[in-house]
């Protein structure tokens, strides 16, 4: 059975108690319901799940509770060294547009690793000592192994997207992202509450039935199962993928299938990036993971579409010019996936004019078609929220061409906000294209910038 405070499994979590531990995550989304309705309903599942947990705990006499600090959790994680350092980062070009495209563009988490390992010693250590203070060292669970693995799962991913929560001025893309996906955690916990109060016994094919009305992906997943239901391991997702679409991709593309699928998985996890060779064995995809992932993605033929925005992107990143042109002009008046339209973005800023020109052309066409433009507004909002400097100040110029007089208080945010002076000088081009409105909210930037806070500009 897996103990559901002990191992290590509780990564990411902070401020763990043994006991009423449970009460201690429901208080997390509580401190958002004032700001967020919309995750209303995560508390009360968290609250259930509390008392699931209590039915099971055979810590019923603690002297003490094992606590881990903020601190000292946030400590065990080695990934925290990877985020940006501040300062202008136009100089940094050790990896392609290409690879910063491709990691996840909204992942919540800064690597694959997790710090699984450095703070399941810190667990045992803790646990230890409160077993040698005469505190019993078994913690709550739910007397399913499969449930405690997806529960813990679940619940760790809901402290990740609480740390994209709270987050100030006009851009709020990634908070929203959170919020959306937060929801969707609410209900999948209370699917798995439902779940353990079933006891041991699993019906697969009843509980899939209540996530998906798609055959296939029902079919597919009881495929990829052996004795855990509820969960596999990343890797054997990739090699069922593989036996089934390995193929037909390699047909299609003429690449190695296996890059495509891990680039999948990566998204589906929710993590910047995957490698096989660094990822942890304890890592997992639940069953609800995969069916929610999926079912929002339109089924198994999203494996297609993934490959298909993998080539584009590789095709629009390619040294050889024709190539891009070639690929800009089949897209005609229709939208690429969002990812592709970033790559046109930066492609913007770079230093072939000719295929800047064609771009800008481009995005013309798409400014005249209203689903199109808002669609890709959407996506340059997006991007001015990345990581990399180069897809925000490209995502301000193609703004700039869409006349998008929608995004005046995000662009002014980023004109005084940005780290990068590209980014910033990118902005102040765009606001000052956008009329009367956009000047005016440029002006209202350098007073702020210069400490004269509340004075208005008049028109």
């Amino acid at each position: 059975m897996v103990n559901l405070f002990s191992d290590y499994w509780w990564i990411g979590l902070t401020d763990i108690k043994t006991e009423g531990s449970f009460e201690w995550l429901s208080g997390r989304p509580l401190t958002h319901t004032d700001w967020y309705q919309g995750t209303s309903n995560q508390p009360d599942n968290v609250g259930a799940l509390g008392q699931t947990d209590k039915k099971h705990s055979r810590c019923s006499s603690r002297s003490s509770s094992i606590s881990i600090s903020i601190e000292s959790a946030l400590g065990a994680f080695d990934f925290l060294n990877t985020e940006e350092e501040n300062g202008d980062t136009d100089n940094h070009h050790d990896a392609s547009v290409f690879d910063h495209v491709m990691s996840s563009p909204d992942s919540t988490a800064k690597t694959a690793d997790s710090g699984i390992e450095s703070l399941a010693k810190r667990l045992s250590e803790d646990t230890q000592l409160g077993s040698s203070l005469g505190s019993s060292p078994l913690p709550p669970t739910t007397e399913n192994d499969q449930v405690d693995h997806a529960l813990v799962y679940h619940l760790v991913y809901c402290e990740r997207l609480l740390e994209s929560l709270g987050v100030y001025g006009p851009l709020k893309c990634r908070e929203i992202y959170a919020l959306d996906r937060l929801q969707k955690q609410a209900d999948i916990i209370d699917s798995l509450i439902k779940i353990s109060e079933n006891g041991s016994d699993i019906d697969l094919l009843s509980v899939m039935s209540s996530l998906t009305e798609d055959k296939s992906l029902r079919e597919f997943w009881a495929r990829c199962t052996d004795q855990n239901l509820l969960y596999i391991q990343p890797e054997k997702l990739v090699t069922c993928l593989d036996q089934k679409y390995g193929a037909q991709l390699r047909s299609k593309y003429e690449r190695d299938p296996k890059r495509v699928l891990r680039h999948l998985v990566m998204r589906l996890l929710d993590v910047p990036n995957y490698d096989p060779e660094t990822i942890k064995p304890t890592c997992i995809v639940t069953l609800h993971q995969f069916m929610t992932y999926f079912k929002e993605e339109g089924g198994l033929q999203h494996v297609d579409a993934v490959a298909s925005e993998i080539n584009m992107i590789e095709k629009l990143c390619c040294e050889d010019s024709d190539t891009v042109i070639k690929t800009i002009l089949q897209l005609k008046d229709v939208l690429p996936q969002p990812q592709c339209i970033k790559i046109l973005g930066v492609l913007l800023m770079g230093s072939d004019t000719e295929i800047a020109d064609y771009i800008e052309s481009y995005l013309r066409k798409i400014n005249k078609n209203k689903e199109s433009r808002d669609k890709a507004l959407v996506v340059f909002a997006e991007g001015l929220e990345d990581k990399t400097s180069e897809i925000r100040a490209g995502s301000c110029k193609a703004l700039q061409i869409l006349e998008a007089t929608e995004s005046i208080d995000r662009l002014a945010y980023i004109c005084q906000t940005d780290r990068s002076t590209t980014v910033q000088d990118q902005a102040k081009a765009a606001l000052t294209s956008l009329g009367e409105d956009g000047r005016q909210a440029f002006d209202v930037t350098q007073l702020t910038t210069h400490g004269f806070q509340g004075i208005q500009v008049q028109k």
